[in-house]
């Protein structure tokens, strides 16, 4: 059986493409706490795991999730085998996801600078905290509302 199950953090920026036929699919890595005592420079040691996932929830990663952001990823392991320009061979390891869960929550205040912008280059209000379904919150606003600096992430 393959079967992985990780929680982790949002380490990299989601890159979303899309087939010649037009199937969503999105990428990100995640750190993962290999244990919960520091080593001595007092960091956790962590591991980098690449998430793919495809259809629907490739959109709906892109659309809910920023570097930073707690999730939980099941899904499967998969190599992916490519050739580079000079023609030699690799093989990657990823975890083809099945179900992402967005484990933090994204009502935490917007800030001033949380404006989006319609079609015409208007400021719109962007929506209010509270009772929100995660996918009227765009990423943009979430984003300028959580201000993580890069040497914090993972954790």
């Amino acid at each position: 059986m393959n079967l992985v199950v990780l929680s982790g953090r949002v380490s990299t920026d989601m890159v979303l493409r899309y087939t010649k036929k037009g199937t969503s699919v999105v990428s990100f890595d995640i750190a993962v706490r290999k244990s919960f005592t520091k080593d001595a420079e007092g960091n956790y040691p962590t591991d980098f795991f690449h998430i793919v996932a495809w259809n629907k929830l490739a959109e709906s990663c892109q659309k809910n999730l920023i570097k930073g952001r707690m999730v939980l990823v099941k899904g499967s392991l998969a190599n992916d085998d490519y050739k580079d320009e000079q023609g030699t061979a690799h093989r990657k390891t990823i975890i083809k996801a099945v179900m992402v869960e967005f484990l933090d929550s994204r009502k935490i205040p917007l800030t001033q600078s949380a404006v989006s912008h319609d079609e015409k280059g208007q400021a719109a209000d962007a929506p209010a905290s509270g009772d929100t379904d995660s996918s009227a919150t765009t990423s943009s606003s979430y984003q300028a509302s959580l201000d993580i600096p890069d040497e914090e992430i993972p954790f």
